[in-house]
């Protein structure tokens, strides 16, 4: 199989490190809290001295609600899937950052600072704004942008004395200079993984719906097919031969074929066991028809089973994996499938000793067998999928579904 059919696993649907644009998001609040925790010491001497011209208490209080929710939001940015504590400790980090301009006023007691260098939290309000970036829409997240990057400039002319001010206007033209490009990076980046998360998912649905139409196409070929060499032939040899032995047995045959048939293509809720193995038979037979579909079953199976999703879907990955393997393994190439079935549990292998290929050196870009062969899988309760191939060495496909 080859490289370009090879799976991404960052662009897996559902898969344990969630969509894109949570990762996305994951990856900017770590890096954040990295340059909050950094300015944290570079500030500490302006941290100290604001305490000349605000109470320590509010100080303190300020301190916590920044720093401490960006270093909650660095702890929580490794726990995966879940990023909702990740979220909660940037807003509070954002919400914090506006209550602390808000409440500056109600708290500074009218003095100001000799060193020039303005309040600690204003050095750092690009931080901020592209924070609320990631967890606001832009709607929301531009007017933050614009109230604190106005805001602490009028904070540090009032606080600063005659000898360090400067024009404010001039002041506010440079901060937004300053920030603007981060926060519009956050943005157009947060924009980029939901657009990517919502391909995907029109990706998968459409690979569903191919996989519908391809068993359909299955089911009427099969039915053709049994309806020339099973039930014509009966019906011509009734008419023409005397009855016989052998012309009961073909008969009896081609009624079970039917019924086999029928329990998959009237879209059955349920597939029996022999129901089962006609489908996987039927849909890779589809692809080659020189590939048997070797079965392993458990004892004492006979009245097993198994949902009609999870077969129509592993038929269809199935199908999907020995096309790949006849695309691109090599002519010589020799290829198996076999299917493994116990109560409660269906495994199937698709296997080939072809040219192989080595997933981790695949494009960001190819998506492959992530849609057509783990998106499916990914979809079902209780799939799953692996690839296992590298370059010389084969490529192995395998499903398995366990019944949730």
């Amino acid at each position: 199989m080859a490289a370009d059919t090879a799976v991404v696993p960052a662009l897996r649907a559902n898969s344990p490190d969630g969509s894109a644009a949570d990762n996305i998001f994951r990856q900017f609040c770590r890096y954040l809290a990295v340059a909050y925790l950094l300015s944290a010491v570079g500030l500490s001497g302006a941290i100290a001295m604001s305490t000349d011209v605000v109470p320590v208490w509010w100080t303190a209080a300020s301190v916590l609600s920044i720093y401490g929710s960006a270093a909650v939001m660095f702890a929580t940015s490794f726990r995966r899937p879940d990023i909702e504590w990740v979220r909660w400790a940037a807003t509070v980090l954002v919400i914090g950052y506006a209550l602390t301009i808000a409440t500056w006023p109600l708290v500074w007691n009218g003095d100001q600072l000799d060193a020039g260098h303005g309040m600690w939290f204003t050095q750092f309000n690009g931080f901020v704004a592209a924070a609320a970036g990631l967890i606001w829409r832009m709607r929301w997240s531009l007017p933050y942008l614009v109230y604190v990057v106005i805001s602490v400039q009028f904070v540090n002319e009032a606080v600063r004395t005659p000898a360090y001010d400067s024009a404010v206007m001039t002041e506010i033209a440079w901060s937004f200079c300053l920030t603007a490009m981060p926060y519009a990076v956050v943005v157009a980046a947060m924009r980029s993984g939901r657009i990517l998360d919502a391909t995907r998912k029109r990706s998968v649905q459409a690979a569903a719906e191919a996989a519908a139409s391809v068993a359909r196409a299955s089911e009427r070929s099969r039915f053709d097919a049994l309806t020339h060499d099973g039930v014509m032939s009966t019906l011509l040899a009734a008419a023409r031969l005397p009855m016989s032995e052998a012309l009961v047995r073909q008969a009896v045959e081609t009624v079970d074929k039917l019924d086999v048939l029928e329990s998959g293509a009237r879209g059955a809720t349920e597939f029996g066991l022999e129901a089962a193995l006609a489908e996987f038979r039927g849909a890779t037979g589809e692809i080659d028809d020189a590939v048997r579909v070797h079965a392993s079953i458990a004892p004492d199976l006979g009245s097993q089973r198994y949902p009609g999703e999870v077969v129509r879907t592993m038929s269809a990955a199935a199908a999907e994996a020995l096309r790949n393997s006849v695309r691109h393994a090599g002519p010589d190439a020799r290829r198996t499938v076999n299917v493994a079935a116990d109560n409660d549990v269906l495994q199937v292998s698709v296997s080939d000793d072809g040219v192989g290929f080595n997933p981790r050196t695949v494009p960001g870009n190819r998506l492959g067998l992530a849609v057509s062969i783990r998106g499916r899988m990914d979809q079902l309760p209780g799939g799953k999928a692996e690839i296992t191939s590298s370059p010389g060495a084969g490529t192995t496909v395998s499903l398995s579904w366990k019944r949730p």
